[in-house]
C-alpha cells in the first residue's frame, strides 16, 4: 500500500516538475536566461523584480522538495483543504490570464509604456508645481497670522486706552 502511495507521489511530482533530488543537482537554474528569454518574447515588463528574490523562491523549493516519503505524506494530509482550494483559485485565475494574455491589450502594453513614463513625469511636475503652491500657502498663513497678532495687540492696547479715557471722563464728570 505505500509503496504505491509512494508511486502515486512520485508521479504527481513528475507532472508538476519536480524531480528527485540527484535528478534536481543536474540542472541549474539561470534567472538571467530566463529573463532573456522573457524579454526576447516583448513581455520583459512581468519579471521587472530583483533576481536574488527569484533565486530565494527557487531555494525555498528545492529545500522542500527534500523531504522523506513521510513527511511528505504529513505535509499532504495537513494541507489537503488547503490545497484543494488554492487548486480552485489557481484555475480559475488560468481561466482568468488566458482571457488577459489572449487580448490585444496585453499585446499592445508596451506600446504605452512611452505614454505611461510621459503620464508619470507630467504627474511628477503637477506634484512638484502642488507642493510649491502649498508652500506658498503655509508661507501666507505665517504673515496673515502675524498680521492678526500685531492688529489684536494694536485693538488691545486701543481698547486699554479707551477704557482709560472713559474713567478719567467718569471721575471728572
Amino acid at each position: 500500500m505505500e509503496d504505491h502511495i509512494e508511486e502515486r507521489l512520485c508521479a504527481l511530482e513528475a507532472c508538476l516538475g519536480i524531480g528527485t533530488p540527484a535528478e534536481d543537482a543536474e540542472k541549474s537554474f539561470d534567472v538571467g536566461s530566463m529573463k532573456k528569454k522573457i524579454d526576447d518574447l516583448g513581455y520583459g515588463f512581468i519579471l521587472n523584480f530583483p533576481s536574488e528574490e527569484v533565486n530565494k523562491l527557487y531555494n525555498f523549493q528545492k529545500e522542500s522538495e527534500r523531504l522523506s516519503f513521510s513527511d511528505k505524506l504529513r505535509v499532504i494530509d495537513y494541507g489537503y483543504d488547503l490545497t484543494m482550494e488554492r487548486a480552485r483559485l489557481l484555475e480559475s485565475f488560468q481561466k482568468a490570464s488566458e482571457i488577459v494574455m489572449n487580448s490585444e491589450a496585453f499585446e499592445s502594453v508596451t506600446e504605452y509604456q512611452s505614454q505611461i513614463r510621459i503620464a508619470e513625469n507630467e504627474l511628477v511636475k503637477a506634484l512638484e508645481e502642488v507642493q510649491k503652491y502649498c508652500v506658498k500657502v503655509a508661507e501666507t498663513k505665517k504673515g496673515i497670522s502675524y498680521l492678526l497678532r500685531q492688529l489684536q495687540a494694536r485693538l488691545r492696547s486701543c481698547e486699554k486706552a479707551v477704557a482709560r479715557l472713559e474713567s478719567c471722563v467718569k471721575t471728572e464728570g
